[in-house]
């Protein structure tokens, strides 16, 4: 399984199956981990994700992709698809900018995320980790009005957006571009 950006969060095996899985099917969608395990199924065979990571904490908030590879005899395949996991109370937020991308005359863009009664700390860098602008912390939702330090323009180019809840570590990033 791994996080939006792609990093690893767990590896483990699912059991056995009495052929090769090629599709499978999921529920309750989006995923609560609060509210018991995430069931996978296919053709005969059934495992219930218990919803932590590989340290064994409960999943933040967000889009996980899982990557089931089925092996059967010398032959194989992978599934892959992706869990929204969305957690009462949850320690993580699910970004959301609009437009994206935005057109640098466009005034502003709307920053929303989920759960939207969330206080998050927003922050917008360029991609060299330069800071562009401080929101500061507040719900859902922010603006921002596409201008950097002392109130320029920003430039054309790709931004990360990034959202802490107060008290975590990791904030949740998410892309955005502004052309001219």
């Amino acid at each position: 399984m791994y996080d939006s950006s792609g990093l690893l969060v767990r590896t483990q095996s699912a059991g056995s199956a009495g052929a090769l899985v090629t599709a499978v099917s999921w529920s309750p969608q989006p995923y609560d981990p609060g509210k018991g395990p995430l069931q996978l199924e296919a053709a005969g065979w059934t495992y219930d994700f218990d919803g932590l990571d590989g340290s064994g904490a409960v999943l933040r908030n967000g889009v996980y992709l899982f990557v089931l590879e089925s092996r059967q005899g010398g032959a194989g395949d992978s599934v892959k698809f992706q869990v929204t996991v969305v957690g009462e109370g949850g320690v993580g937020v699910i970004l959301i900018a609009a437009p994206n991308p935005a057109r640098a005359g466009s005034g502003s863009v709307s920053i929303s995320w989920r759960p939207a009664g969330q206080a998050v700390e927003l922050k917008i860098y360029d991609l060299n980790g330069g800071l562009v602008r401080d929101l500061g912390t507040s719900l859902s939702p922010a603006a921002w009005n596409l201008e950097g330090p002392g109130g320029a323009r920003a430039a054309d180019g790709i931004y990360l957006i990034t959202a802490r809840v107060p008290g975590q570590r990791s904030p949740q990033c998410f892309k955005f571009a502004l052309l001219r």
